[in-house]
């Protein structure tokens, strides 16, 4: 059963790089201009596109997003007002291949940005039988992530067309940018001043050395804007 579909599944494959390049070769091809609009978990933002050859495409883009939001944690006797923000940009330069009809592989290299941010303040006194300690006593607590790398490689596939052949396309592309290990800065004041100890940093960021993959999922709209002749 596994070997029948094998062979179904390289027939299949053969089949749209035959029809593929009957397409191609069918109608002359002609360099092209044209921008990607797109939205992806880097953030809104697009790219500048150059359809060189047929199948391959060079392009810069730019990506960003942030996000801020505020929750109370409430933990036994101690409550907390956090606050928590996210900004994620990045400015890549990279080339696609259309190895099939429907289906791209990219690459390239970006100045990736990913600022986790965490800030912690105690909104009421706590109390150990007589002994009352107030909110500027306990302190404060201050988290900040970075990544590892400032310049991140990018490999993804998508699913697709970034460079339209006539007006329009639509892909969908997943990857991922290896930022390296992340970083942690950790600002304590107070009684929570030990946190920032530097061996307790070194701890947890070893828990963090896992995460050295950014994911990406992107949706795109292609636009031509302009066509070359070869000829000229």
């Amino acid at each position: 059963m596994k070997k029948f579909l094998s062979f179904i599944l390289i027939l299949t494959l053969a089949y749209s790089v035959n029809a593929e390049s009957k397409t191609e070769y069918s109608v002359p091809f002609k360099p092209s201009l044209g921008i990607n609009v797109q939205g992806s978990t880097l953030g809104i933002g697009g790219n500048v596109y150059y359809n060189v050859i047929p199948k391959f495409t060079v392009r810069a883009g730019f990506d960003a997003i942030g996000v801020k939001f505020n929750t109370d944690i409430n933990q036994s006797d101690i409550s907390l007002k956090a606050k928590f923000k996210v900004r994620t940009s990045g400015f890549s330069v990279g080339a696609d291949y259309q190895f099939l009809n429907f289906m791209y592989v990219a690459g390239g290299i970006g100045l990736f940005r990913f600022k986790p941010e965490g800030h912690g303040i105690p909104t009421s006194s706590i109390s150990f039988g007589d002994i009352e300690i107030k909110p500027e006593t306990i302190g404060t607590l201050d988290i900040k992530v970075r990544q590892g790398f400032s310049v991140s490689p990018y490999l993804g596939i998508g699913f697709g067309k970034l460079a339209p052949k006539k007006k329009v396309s639509f892909a969908f592309e997943i990857g991922t940018y290896y930022m390296g290990s992340p970083k942690l800065d950790i600002y304590a004041t107070g009684m929570l001043e030990p946190s920032a100890d530097p061996d307790h940093v070194a701890t947890l960021q070893k828990q963090f050395k896992q995460y050295r993959f950014y994911p990406v999922v992107k949706f795109s709209l292609g636009i031509k804007l302009f066509t070359f002749n070869k000829d000229k």
